[in-house]
């Protein structure tokens, strides 16, 4: 199993951007209230270990973000509606794990669907 990214910061700012709240909206959606995410991703602030969790879970599965939203007013409903619908703007977010996690999901997706024992992407591919 690998170890998952350090909180930092950026981290912070990309998965808010990447859900598509502002700062105030993840504030109040997510917890801390209006400015908290402004002091997250400034380093003033270091979030609760609940709220990287919470991150952490939004970060692989932003589409949980409709539980969360209760109003309707759902930032993702215009988004990706797949895994597999990815732009060039969330390649350039990942950082060097995340492209390395990416290409061993796709490697291990594409045997999957061509039948190829996964034992022959050992080379490609770390578990």
């Amino acid at each position: 199993m690998t170890e998952s990214p350090k909180m930092t910061p950026e981290r912070i700012r990309v998965i808010r951007k990447h859900l598509g709240l502002t700062q105030v909206q993840a504030g109040k959606l997510l917890g801390g209230g209006p400015h908290a995410f402004s002091r997250y991703e400034s380093g003033n602030l270091k979030p609760s270990a609940a709220l990287i969790n919470l991150l952490r879970v939004l970060e692989a599965y932003p589409r949980t973000l409709q539980v969360l939203n209760k109003d309707g007013n759902d930032p993702m409903i215009h988004r990706a509606t797949s895994p597999f619908d990815v732009e060039a703007r969330h390649i350039i977010l990942l950082d060097s794990s995340g492209l390395t996690e990416l290409l061993r999901r796709l490697l291990v997706a594409e045997a999957s669907a061509n039948d190829i024992p996964l034992t022959h992407l050992h080379n490609f591919v770390v578990t």
